[in-house]
């Protein structure tokens, strides 16, 4: 049977674990890149249409509100794509570690 501690879910290197804190600090700056220029965009968008139309900073609150919506949905989309390959990696670590376990047990090691 195999292991169930918590060295299957570890990276076997410290290489490896160096690419997966990389890995990890890339999506997070990302995220905050995705947040702050939707922001912006929207934000943006809403003041120049706000010059045009000679409104008030109405059209500026919405669009930076709607940015902020947008850029939310951005991190959580990325965040749900992460967990669902932090689960895939960590099945196939679990896996390889079972297989090394099973032939160390048929050789009688």
């Amino acid at each position: 049977m195999a292991p169930t501690t918590d060295a299957a879910a570890r990276p076997a290197t410290p290489r490896a674990h160096r690419r997966e804190l990389w890995r990890g600090l890339d999506h997070s700056f990302v995220m905050g890149l995705e947040l702050m220029s939707a922001v912006l965009l929207y934000g943006g968008a809403g003041y120049l249409l706000d010059r045009w139309l000679g409104t008030g900073p109405w059209l500026f609150g919405v669009g930076a509100l709607l940015g902020n919506a947008a850029g939310l949905y951005l991190i959580w989309v990325r965040s749900a794509g992460m967990d669902a390959a932090n689960r895939r990696d960590e099945e196939h670590r679990r896996a390889d570690v079972g297989a090394a376990g099973a032939q160390g047990a048929s050789r009688g090691d």
